[in-house]
């Protein structure tokens, strides 16, 4: 029921916020409740969009002349480590500085201005031509998503009843990386043109800051954590938002809600880094450490270097071709889109591959699964007798493999 704000108190917060909770934790897994998941997830999609098309636009990059393959010192800002340290740079302030923002100013508030940040920074980062500024926005940018990693989880977290918790959370997570093909994808297809006259790499920054077109569709449909409100003391505005939430799940399952379970009154005392590290928290601490450093390694070390081995493999080191040759490039880039040889290539690469994938899960044989796996991931780039493919392999221009990886 409504309560007077002015004269909560620490102990009485904690105690309506209990019963925000018990409220909420006993909703049943309705269309509404998965709605909000869907919606936050979806704010995830750009996130995720941005953070892993580092490696996909770097042969890009390197083809404009902007960064090198290889970087010449340690604190070196031509090469791509440049870039990919911009990024993660920006990742580490953003979490680690202004993870707070979150509890202070509210969920839904910094969900919404964390992707509107990062989408803005994306935007002008698109239009940059130099590495000093692509790597400072990259930064800006890397603040922004920082952010909007911890505020995502939590969000959600908050809004779901705990029975349902982890399927939402690996819900949110698959939507989210369902993007990472679809980036790879724009990049194979865009990377290597130059559509209206702006290179491709640019199109394929461009669309993931799209994703401010959406922040206030979805801010509209996303109600403020009630448990939030309920902890900041502001009572009446979380028992408006869970009244609101229990009516769309009572209409949903077309009967009556069941009876909340007894609240349960949490700790109320303000936690701080150090704790993370006393006896109590000490080794899981330890363990998400080295989890987390090791599997970043491997997994965006691995997305974001694969680019520039195989731009080495292509003649990586970057050439300073005269007016003539540089002619010459862009008339056999035309003449190849003209007679449509590219796009088969890369129409004849998807089918291919797709087919590969799709009998990949039927295989028995470990022999079998060796070469269809091979075919997925390597077979397109031999079409010896079409001109397209002639065109794609020439050192000049990135091949096709380059950029799809």
């Amino acid at each position: 029921m409504p309560m007077d704000t002015a004269t909560m108190t620490g102990a009485a917060a904690s105690s309506a916020a209990a019963r925000i909770t018990a409220r909420l934790d006993r909703l049943p897994a309705t269309k509404a409740i998965w709605s909000m998941v869907l919606l936050i997830a979806l704010g995830g999609v750009f996130e995720v969009y941005d953070l892993l098309f580092t490696g996909y636009i770097a042969p890009g990059l390197f083809r404009s002349g902007i960064f090198t393959a290889t970087t010449v010192s340690f604190f070196g800002m031509t090469g791509l480590a440049s870039f990919v340290a911009s990024l993660f740079a920006g990742l580490f302030v953003g979490t680690i500085a202004f993870a707070y923002v979150a509890d202070r100013f509210g969920r839904r508030a910094i969900f919404t201005y964390s992707l509107i940040w990062y989408s803005i920074a994306t935007l002008v980062l698109a239009f940059q031509n130099t590495p000093n500024m692509v790597n400072i926005w990259r930064f800006i940018g890397g603040v922004g998503i920082g952010v909007e990693l911890v505020t995502i989880d939590t969000y959600i977290s908050e809004l779901v009843p705990k029975a349902m918790r982890g399927k939402a959370f690996a819900v949110s997570q698959g939507m989210c990386f369902c993007v990472v093909p679809l980036v790879a994808l724009l990049a194979w297809l865009l990377v290597p043109l130059e559509p209206f006259g702006l290179a491709g790499w640019r199109w394929v920054v461009l669309i993931g800051s799209a994703g401010a077109l959406c922040i206030w569709t979805v801010r509209r449909r996303l109600p403020e954590s009630p448990r939030w409100l309920a902890q900041q003391g502001r009572i009446e505005e979380a028992e408006r938002v869970m009244s609101a939430i229990e009516a769309r799940a009572t209409a949903d399952i077309g009967r009556p809600l069941p009876p909340p379970g007894p609240p349960v009154i949490g700790d109320d005392r303000v936690g701080s880094y150090r704790e993370i590290f006393s006896r109590r928290y000490r080794t899981r601490t330890m363990m998400l450490i080295v989890a987390n450093f090791f599997s970043t390694i491997g997994f965006y070390g691995f997305v974001n270097w694969v680019p520039t081995l195989a731009l080495r493999l292509v003649g990586g080191r970057r050439r300073h071709h005269g007016p003539g040759r540089r002619r010459l490039v862009r008339r056999r880039a035309q003449e190849g889109r003209a007679g449509g040889g590219r796009l088969l290539v890369r129409l004849r690469l998807l089918c291919l591959a797709t087919r590969s994938i799709v009998t990949l899960g039927h295989c028995r044989s470990p022999v079998r699964f060796s070469l269809r796996g091979s075919v997925a991931s390597g077979r397109p780039c031999h079409f010896p007798r079409h001109s397209g493919a002639r065109l794609l392999r020439n050192a000049s221009i990135p091949s096709r493999k380059s950029s799809l990886i």
